[in-house]
């Protein structure tokens, strides 16, 4: 059983070694150029001696080693060797065929076969590796024809994965059919591959879907547009303004409204009138408005959406915050009537909408309100008027209320307006009140000293980062910390990564890609496999399969992660790298050495043949293989 494993082992890294990246083939055929005589003899019965071994890893690289070398004698091996029963070396011969520039159809055959009937492991490789070398028109060939061939999504997947980084212009096009699919399970690995890739050309692609009359396609299309916020992603949704599926047209709306666009704020005001629709919708439409174009809706229009029966106090506050947001004469007045009305609710209405007026002489008005005995509500309502209305005034009558409120939930809505006042005498005072230790209070200054985004305080938070005895309270000024000061919070974000709140991918958002890069290689080595595992996936998934991270992962993380850090650097297989290779070929592993010894083999670099000149009679026949091709490939011309 053992010698079995150890069998499969072998074969599984031939597979590995033989699809390191490297040789140069298509178009560009390879031949001996200035090889030593007598570095050539030594080499010749290596590779005649290997081509009928046994062992396919050894016939693989014998048959590399055969087809660098361009020799008549060795043809008929390479071209029967099409047919051998082991994966690797069938995938040898194609790429050795298509190096000497024989039967080249044949080999393109090969390789289509291998992508859709071989293991994940060789098809992967040949896709990212070694296409890339080839021809544009031989590439287009073999990956329309894989396409058409597919039967699974994963499959599908990796080959549209292909295309999204790395193709353009007429093999890019292969990727429109995405939009010719009518089951949305058959997009899906097309949609996935594009998000991933992070390319400016998916919004081809977008545009494409966004065309289909059918909406579920036109969502998809959109799905993919979101993933950009460049002026042209933005024009290729408006068409989807006028889309026959209501609930789509609305969300488009919403999204394009955000960012300005005219016909998109103008289908908006239309939501905020239409009394048919939900509440809940609404009152989107109504922020939006309020933030972007209030005046799009007239005041006699906004005093009726004001009156409309059934409508809930949260409705209606957000409409006469659209009402002071037109900061018209008008708007002022009709707010002012109803602060001097009887009535508690209509107050507390013109008291929200003078938060958005502008009118600082307001603000006494305010005040007597926020410092009376009456309503929490409208106590309440007067607060936050005046962290809208902002500024250094409004913030001192805040701070002072602030100093002395009893009341738990007026303290917090205090520190909350105090968050929006954008005034720099507010952080120090905020971060007195850490030492009350309150959870509730606490967490209402972070946030309320994030939104100010002065980093004056951050002493006091990463006090509150280090000591404080709620987690989820030193995960809350950890992540404030970051924002607002990047060098202290980097630190003490990475001191803070043994226990993770759920989510916690969430709250670091907006964050530097170095600093996420720091973050990923902190938790690709964590004591936690399953948040070893989840980081592993994620960095995976960026537009370089994380290449810029594993890379730091050769040495010192579990097993599992150095084995994909190795394989991906190999892979890879840069001279700027070629250091770490030396390195992998002192390894005790055996594995990971042989992975060495492929790298630089694959480099073709002759200041490395000193690795490879002993190895020629080397026992084992797998390294006398390597040996062989190693030397070989140094000495080709292109």
């Amino acid at each position: 059983m053992q010698e079995k494993t150890m069998k499969n082992l072998l074969f599984r890294l031939s597979l590995i070694f033989l699809l390191a990246l490297g040789s140069l083939f298509g178009s560009v055929q390879l031949a001996f150029a200035d090889m030593p005589d007598e570095l050539m003899e030594q080499v010749r019965p290596v590779i005649e001696e290997l081509l009928a071994s046994e062992d396919p890893g050894s016939r693989a690289w014998a048959v590399r080693a055969a087809g660098l070398t361009g020799e008549r004698d060795f043809r008929d091996s390479v071209v029967s060797a099409l047919e051998d029963a082991a994966p690797p070396v069938r995938i040898a011969a194609a790429l050795a065929l298509m190096e000497m520039g024989h039967r080249e159809r044949d080999a393109k055959a090969q390789l289509i076969v291998e992508i859709l009937q071989g293991e994940n492991a060789a098809r992967m490789l040949i896709l990212n590796q070694f296409l890339p070398r080839l021809d544009e028109d031989d590439r287009e060939d073999i990956l329309r024809e894989a396409l058409d061939g597919t039967t699974g999504n994963e499959m599908t997947g990796q080959i549209a994965g292909y295309i999204a980084r790395r193709e353009s212009g007429d093999i890019y096009e292969l990727l429109f059919r995405v939009a010719n699919i009518s089951e949305a399970g058959g997009r899906a690995p097309f949609l996935s591959a594009l998000r991933r890739s992070g390319r400016e050309e998916v919004l081809q692609v977008a545009a494409l879907l966004i065309e289909s009359s059918d909406p579920a396609i036109q969502a998809d299309g959109a799905s993919l547009a979101f993933e950009f916020s460049s002026t042209e992603a933005l024009e290729t949704l408006e068409p989807l303004l006028e889309s026959s599926d209501a609930a789509l047209a609305q969300r488009i709306g919403f999204y394009l409204a955000r960012h300005g666009n005219t016909g998109a704020l103008s289908q908006v005001s239309a939501l905020v009138i239409n009394t048919e629709l939900e509440e809940d919708l609404r009152m989107e439409a109504l922020a939006l408005l309020r933030d972007n174009a209030p005046d799009s809706v007239s005041l006699e229009a906004l005093q009726e959406l004001a009156e409309e029966a059934g409508r809930s106090q949260e409705f209606k506050v957000r409409v006469h915050q659209v009402i002071g947001a037109q900061r018209t004469d008008a708007a002022r007045a009709y707010l002012n009537e109803q602060l001097e009305s009887p009535f508690a609710a209509n107050r507390v209405f013109g008291l929200a909408g003078i938060g958005w007026t502008g009118d600082m002489t307001a603000i006494p008005a305010l005040r007597e309100t926020m410092e009376s005995h009456g309503e929490a509500f409208l106590r309440t309502a007067a607060i936050s008027a005046l962290g809208a209305l902002g500024g250094d005034e409004a913030a001192e009558i805040l701070l002072n209320a602030m100093r002395t409120e009893r009341n738990e939930t007026l303290k917090i809505a205090m520190i909350q307006a105090l968050g929006h006042t954008n005034s720099a005498t507010v952080p120090q005072t905020l971060a007195y009140e850490f030492a009350a230790r309150n959870d509730d209070i606490t967490r209402a200054i972070l946030l309320a000293l994030r939104d100010l985004g002065f980093s004056d305080v951050s002493p006091q938070i990463e006090q509150v980062a280090t000591n404080y005895r709620n987690p989820p309270i030193r995960w809350l000024a950890t992540t404030v910390l970051v924002h607002l000061d990047p060098d202290a919070g980097r630190i003490r974000l990475l001191q803070s990564l043994d226990r993770l709140p759920d989510n916690f991918y969430d709250d670091l958002e907006g964050l530097s890609s170095s600093l996420l890069d720091e973050v990923n290689i902190a938790l690709l080595s964590h004591s936690d496999p399953a948040i070893r595992d989840a980081a592993l996936i994620r960095v995976m998934q960026q537009p370089d399969q994380g290449l810029s991270v594993l890379r730091e992962m050769i040495t010192g993380s579990s097993p599992e992660i150095r084995r994909q850090a190795i394989s991906l650097v190999v892979t890879n297989n840069s001279s700027d790298d070629v250091e770490i290779y030396r390195s992998l070929i002192q390894n005790t592993d055996r594995a990971i050495r042989m992975q060495g010894y492929s790298a630089l083999a694959n480099l073709a670099d002759v200041e490395n043949q000193d690795y490879f000149d002993d190895y020629l009679e080397h026992p084992e026949p797998v390294l006398r293989a390597l040996a062989a091709y190693a030397l070989a490939r140094m000495y080709a011309d292109d």
